[in-house]
């Protein structure tokens, strides 16, 4: 048995190598098979399918913008209070709700696989923001070029994903996507040199805007209120002396914003007048008391002194009202100068009990006159109230303030 074998191989052409071996073999003389075998190389760039793989996320945010402004105030913001005593004082929280223009924005990733045996040249992103109204043709309504600095070039085989981020002006009662397109310049199945490219679109919509759509107010007296618009809260508080003594500040704060506003209130205590005992106008007539009798009411104490003297059938030179009628306007007028000396002069007319100083109130505003002269403006039923009132608290029937000796 014998065998032969012989080779030959062809010249290369464009990339393509043939290589054919030939076996013969040879048995008892006759040629009994041949076998030829050809084995092909190809070029690395035939290999591709395609030049890139592409995907994209979109994500749509819409923000409004609300401006908030917030006040507080109090009312009376200071109180001059005996021990004892107190005092409520009205706050008043006001805020005011400002609505601007609403921003909307779109953001995500375009991811970009390079599937080709070559590393990407001149890779560019170009993404668009585009907009559907009732159903009609997608338009372009933003635009932005992406930022692939991190990686601009996609060696083959190698993935990578890009951020990008673009605003734009919301358009009423439209449908959104976002179009992304990823273009290079040796795409095996385009034009050299040209910018080619798949391109990817992602459907987003947007939310409704919230961000400080509603606050919150907190105050440091321990309350909280929510506003969606513009409004005010009031309340009260009260203060007691000694305790409350001093400034008072309060303030209260949008939660959300952080911004505030104070309001104070001061509280001056002082200790109540020493205990006092009361004389009647009688003792301010006669010999004991008329010596103590002090100016009062704009009347020196001489004049003082004659007013507590007259008596309707010897008036000693005092005159009132009309005539000298009616006769209780002097009853009125010298409990009015009792009550005044009992309590110190006019610097204490308010130092004796409430209803006391309301009567002294009312009759040195319904009196008048100067010297020996005594003028009114009161009604006899008022004169009489106020009357009663007086002599009574200069009789001693006032808690607190007994009749002396």
């Amino acid at each position: 048995m014998g065998e032969r074998a012989c080779e030959r191989k062809t010249a290369e052409d464009g990339g393509m190598g043939v290589q054919m071996k030939l076996w013969l073999r040879k048995e008892v003389g006759m040629a009994v098979g041949l076998v030829a075998v050809v084995m092909a190389v190809l070029a690395p760039s035939a290999l591709a399918t395609g030049p890139l793989d592409i995907s994209k996320t979109a994500t749509g945010h819409q923000t409004r913008e609300v401006t908030w402004t917030i006040d507080k105030s109090v009312t009376p913001a200071t109180h001059d209070l005996q021990t004892g005593q107190s005092g409520t004082s009205t706050y008043t929280v006001t805020v005011t709700k400002s609505e601007g223009a609403s921003s909307a924005w779109v953001d995500g990733q375009v991811c970009v696989d390079n599937v080709m045996l070559n590393a990407t040249e001149n890779l560019a992103i170009v993404d668009r923001v585009q907009a559907s109204v009732g159903g009609g043709p997608y338009a372009t309504i933003a635009t932005a070029n992406l930022d692939l600095s991190g990686n601009p070039v996609l060696d083959p085989g190698e993935s990578e994903c890009y951020s990008y981020s673009i605003s734009f002006t919301p358009v009423d009662g439209a449908a959104y996507r976002n179009s992304a397109e990823v273009t290079i310049t040796n795409n095996p199945t385009g034009t050299p040199g040209v910018p080619q490219g798949p391109r990817v679109f992602a459907d987003f919509t947007l939310p409704e805007p919230t961000v400080n759509d509603t606050i919150n107010v907190d105050d440091t007296n321990g309350m909280t209120w929510a506003f969606s618009d513009s409004g005010s809260v009031s309340y009260d508080k009260t203060f007691t002396c000694d305790q409350d003594a001093g400034e008072h500040v309060n303030t209260a704060t949008i939660r959300e914003t952080g911004q505030s506003a104070s309001a104070t209130v001061t509280v001056n205590c002082t200790n109540p007048p020493p205990p006092i005992c009361t004389y009647t106008k009688g003792w301010y007539q006669n010999k004991n008391g008329a010596p103590t009798v002090i100016a009062v009411d704009g009347r020196t104490k001489t004049q003082a002194q004659a007013i507590f003297a007259a008596t309707p059938g010897k008036p000693g030179g005092v005159t009132w009202g009309v005539g000298n009628k009616p006769n209780n306007l002097l009853n009125l007028y010298q409990q009015l100068l009792a009550a005044l000396n009992n309590l110190g002069g006019d610097a204490n007319a308010h130092a004796g009990p409430a209803a006391v100083d309301t009567a002294i109130d009312a009759a040195l505003a319904g009196t008048g006159g100067t010297g020996l002269n005594i003028t009114t403006t009161l009604s006899e039923s008022e004169i009489g109230s106020l009357t009663d009132v007086l002599s009574s608290f200069n009789e001693g029937r006032f808690a607190g303030y007994p009749h002396c000796g």
